[in-house]
């Protein structure tokens, strides 16, 4: 809908982890613990333009890159059904 690919992911990659701490850091966040999951935005050059992760029943570490998507960002959220088991 908006040129962005989201999804849901238990573990973060090597690539996907400097990415995110990254995005949080920007935010003026850290990337804290080994949350249960973490939810990216892609852009369509492939870039984590947003995140949040869940540890527990706690939705922590949520940041959006301001500048990505031509303010997108604004009209998008994350569920938390893509991380029912």
């Amino acid at each position: 809908m908006f040129g962005l690919n989201c999804r849901v992911t238990r573990k973060l990659g090597g690539y996907e982890r400097r990415a995110v701490e990254g995005l949080l850091e920007r935010s003026g966040l850290i990337f804290e613990g080994a949350p249960d999951y973490t939810a990216v935005a892609e852009d369509s050059e492939e870039n984590i333009v947003a995140t949040a992760s869940l540890s527990g029943s706690v939705i922590k570490m949520v940041a959006a890159d301001p500048v990505a998507g031509g303010g997108a960002l604004r009209h998008r959220h994350f569920s938390t059904d893509a991380c029912r088991a």
